[in-house]
């Protein structure tokens, strides 16, 4: 037969001849035409050296070099191409004698173990077989698989001489598979599944019951391995942490929600550690900052008590005739010596502070502070009671000193023929860039001594209504 074809003795089919050159093409394009006419004629055999023609696969199937084959996937659909398709023919394998076509294996099956994925199949009985290559795909989907590269497929997982193979994967992992034979001459058979479908696996994943207690050690997990949706509500308790275990690098977010009520106490809380006044949000209280102090020896501690008298408007005539309330601005009894109750003492011109609060704020805004007053002592007919506040501002340091003009946002509360306690808020516009210290001055006036008790002054700043507004 093929002696045939080449002696021309066998004709071809489909057409023959050539076309003819139309006329009023120019020179040029007759000759290109004629070029082209024959060059089929050539490929085809109608012309010239019948070994310079063109083999056809429809040449190959007559010859019996190749046959139709039903073997072959359309390159999408997950169906075969049967005998009556026109998309390709697969040549037969003939250069070795007794070598067969390899078939599909049989018998296919993939199971998932432990970390490990096992596939197996029936020994094919076809004869010249080589190995069986497996592919591997993370979903159903062939058309994807690029099997036609065979083991240059970026799905190609193997290949082995024996009915199994192995693949590591992890736990809890899915994978398909597709295997196919391929006999010595490398010819490769059809995939394992008439439809194309792939052999579906998944390794198992470990459970609670799989671990004995206490099995799983600190040097068995890497940092940051679990995480908090690996963790059941109340699961891990005291007991589950040993002492001084948890640093502050393994805490992220600690607020009130996850904080159980009356927990959290001063013992939980390394002293000087709590920045009460710098986390607090707006219009909220704390125990930030507090001062108190208490005059109690007039003839030593001088510059509070004003002696007796029926005059209950000598405030209105001294300190408090203006501002700053804690200097005598009339001088009306500047450097006095005072004899009263069986007691000697200096009327000076200014007032004795009492207690002082240093405070340097964090951020600038509008701060609220709290003052308290005691006074003690007999209480005469005719007694005066004031209480004095104001602060000293410096940019560089505290200034604790008294000066008649050092101090700022001088107020009063004075009280006469009245109580003997005075408290009062005070709110101050603050910059975070200023040293402040706030002070407290008292002025008493008709106020002796009652058996041992000597008429003295206790006096507060509160820190806990020390608040960001």
């Amino acid at each position: 037969m093929a002696e045939d074809l080449l002696k021309g003795g066998k004709r071809r089919k489909g057409t023959v001849g050539s076309f003819p050159v139309p006329q009023d093409f120019s020179a040029e394009g007759k000759r290109f035409a004629q070029f082209v006419n024959d060059s089929l004629q050539q490929l085809r055999g109608e012309k010239g050296n019948k070994l310079d023609s063109a083999c056809t696969f429809a040449d190959l199937i007559d010859l019996g070099i190749a046959e139709k084959n039903p073997i072959q996937s359309t390159g999408g659909a997950n169906t075969l191409t049967g005998n009556n398709s026109k998309i390709t023919n697969i040549l037969k394998s003939t250069s070795e004698e007794g070598v067969d076509f390899p078939t599909a294996p049989t018998g296919a099956s993939a199971s998932g173990a432990f970390k490990n994925i096992i596939l197996d199949w029936d020994y094919p009985n076809y004869r010249g077989h080589s190995h069986t290559e497996i592919f591997v795909f993370d979903t159903d989907q062939y058309n994807l698989l690029q099997i036609e590269k065979g083991r240059l497929s970026p799905n190609f997982l193997g290949q082995t001489t024996a009915t199994v193979f192995n693949h590591s994967v992890g736990n809890g992992v899915t994978k398909r598979y597709w295997i196919r034979h391929v006999n010595v001459n490398n010819i490769a058979g059809p995939v394992h599944a008439t439809n194309l479908a792939g052999l579906e696996a998944s390794t198992v994943k470990i459970d609670t019951v799989d671990f004995e207690d206490l099995s799983v050690t600190n040097a068995k997990l890497e940092n940051l391995a679990v995480d908090e949706a690996k963790i059941a509500n109340l699961a891990v308790t005291g007991a589950k942490i040993a002492n001084a275990t948890i640093d502050t690098a393994k805490i992220s977010n600690i607020n009130g929600s996850v904080i159980n009520t009356n927990t959290l106490n001063a013992n939980r809380i390394s002293t000087n550690s709590l920045d009460v006044k710098g986390k607090a949000i707006g219009a909220t209280t704390g125990h930030v900052l507090a001062a108190s102090a208490h005059l109690n020896d007039p003839p030593n501690q001088g510059g509070y008590l004003y002696g007796t008298s029926t005059n209950t408007s000598i405030w209105f005539q001294t300190f408090g005739l203006a501002s700053p309330y804690h200097v005598d601005s009339s001088n009306t009894h500047n450097g006095q010596n005072i004899s009263s109750d069986g007691m000697i003492y200096n009327l000076p011109n200014l007032l004795r502070v009492n207690a002082q609060l240093a405070f340097k704020p964090d951020t600038s805004g509008t701060y609220i502070l709290h003052y308290s007053f005691e006074f003690f002592g007999s209480l005469g007919a005719h007694r005066t009671a004031a209480s004095i506040t104001s602060h000293s501002a410096n940019s560089s340091f505290f200034d604790t000193s008294i000066t008649s003009t050092n101090q700022n946002s001088s107020d009063f509360v004075v009280g006469v023929n009245s109580g003997s306690q005075h408290a009062r808020s005070r709110s101050y516009n603050l910059s975070s860039s200023v040293y402040y210290v706030f002070n407290t001055f008292v002025f008493m006036h008709d106020f002796f001594t009652f058996n041992t008790t000597k008429p003295s002054i206790r006096t507060f700043i509160s820190g806990v209504n020390f608040r960001k507004a």
